[in-house]
């Protein structure tokens, strides 16, 4: 698949699953003053999961933990 195809994949794959944007979740950290670390430790996701899911990727579950 080319790049275009992917994106459009995982974002079909985010309406389906109910998941947020990784830019609505920017958004929303951003807007109620927290960190990707700070996110990471309320949720118990790895900072590098966040900052990943941010950038439109999914996470695979070995960087998933802490």
């Amino acid at each position: 698949m080319d790049d275009d195809a992917v994106k459009i994949a995982r974002q079909m794959y985010r309406n389906d699953m109910g998941l947020i944007s990784p830019k609505d979740l920017k958004k929303y950290r951003s807007k109620v003053g927290i960190s990707q670390r700070d996110l990471a430790e309320i949720t118990g996701l790895s900072p590098n999961a966040i900052a990943i899911y941010e950038a439109g990727e999914f996470p695979t579950m070995l960087i998933i933990g802490c």
